[in-house]
Formats: C-alpha cells, sequence, structure tokens
C-alpha cells in the first residue's frame, strides 16, 4: 500500500513560487503538497504530479482547495528543469470557474452561447455562497499543454504529439512491452 506524506518545504516553496509567477487565477486557492511512494507509471505512461480537487471532508480537515500529490519515485529522477515543469503542469490542472456571460431578453437574462452551443464565459470568477471561488480540475488538453510550451519551450510526450499533430508529423506512442517467447507471425 503507498504511504502518503506532507511535501519538504522545499517542494511546497517551489510549488508557491511557480504559483505566485504564473497562476495569478489561484491567489485565493490553497495548495496541499504531499509525496507518495505508489506506482509512478500508470497507462504505460511516466506519471510526475497529480492534481485534485479536495474533497468536502479534506477540505474541513485540511482547510485546502486542492491537493498535488508528488511522485518520489519520478521526482527522484528529474532534473530542476524538469521538476519546474511538473510543478507547473500540476498548476495549470488547478482551474477556477468563471460566470457566464449573460443578455437581457425581454428582461430576463440569457446565457450566451456560440455556434456550436456551448456557454459563453467571462473573465469574472465564480464564487459559492460563502464568498469562495468555485474550483475545479482542468482537463489535459492542448488548452492546457500550449502555456506550458510557452513558458518552458519543452515538456512531456503529450506536449510533443500536440506539435507534432500540428507539423503532420507521426505522433510518438507509448513504449510497449516486448516479451521475448512473443513470436511474430507470418504473411504469406
Amino acid at each position: 500500500m503507498a504511504t502518503i506524506w506532507e511535501a519538504p518545504i522545499e517542494i511546497r516553496n517551489r510549488l508557491n513560487e511557480a504559483k505566485n509567477a504564473e497562476h495569478p487565477h489561484l491567489t485565493q486557492a490553497s495548495l496541499w503538497v504531499l509525496c507518495s511512494d505508489s506506482k509512478a507509471i500508470r497507462d504505460n505512461r511516466v506519471i510526475a504530479t497529480q492534481t485534485r480537487k479536495c474533497t468536502k471532508t479534506e477540505k474541513l480537515s485540511s482547510g485546502h482547495d486542492f491537493k498535488v500529490i508528488i511522485m518520489m519515485e519520478t521526482w527522484a529522477n528529474l532534473t530542476d528543469t524538469q521538476r519546474e515543469i511538473a510543478l507547473d503542469e500540476a498548476l495549470c490542472r488547478c482551474g477556477v470557474r468563471f460566470l457566464p456571460e449573460t443578455i437581457e431578453i425581454n428582461g430576463k437574462k440569457e446565457i450566451l452561447k456560440d455556434d456550436l452551443g456551448r456557454i459563453i464565459y467571462t473573465d469574472e470568477i465564480a464564487y459559492d455562497k460563502e464568498g469562495i471561488p468555485k474550483w475545479k480540475i482542468n482537463h489535459p488538453d492542448a488548452g492546457l499543454f500550449f502555456p506550458l510550451l510557452a513558458r518552458h519551450r519543452q515538456y512531456s510526450e503529450d506536449a510533443e504529439n500536440v506539435v507534432r499533430a500540428l507539423e503532420g508529423q507521426p505522433l510518438k506512442l507509448p513504449i510497449s512491452a516486448q516479451r521475448a517467447d512473443a513470436v511474430e507471425p507470418e504473411f504469406v
């Protein structure tokens, strides 16, 4: 069973420095930085960090909005630059909900949508009844990788595949296991 513990002060400080420098939308967010000795490979990909929104119970007991878990098996093998990028990615996954853009029609407020039916949002943060921002986890898509590439000029295989796709190059696939006892079928 994996062990989880609070991250050393050096890691917490690095994460907070990155948060203050590049993630102004997280000014009010409290981050719980943890370390884990669990497996750092999932779906044949190496994982350096995990980011999750704290459950209500975790928030009540810890006072934090997000938890960032550092996978120590991977962390130990990263250079300082790779560690900086991994922490930046973890922060990119932390998001905040914004208010939808509205227009008044016949005395009623209607939410604006684009041609595909998607809601158009303002840059104004949505708050709950207690005045706390409504947090969310951002999904890993091109919108997450482009800011990382712009800041660091290098990144992971996922971001590299975005660049390759835009350039029309073949995608880099995860390494697949080769069994010594497997025999390739012969085609006649």
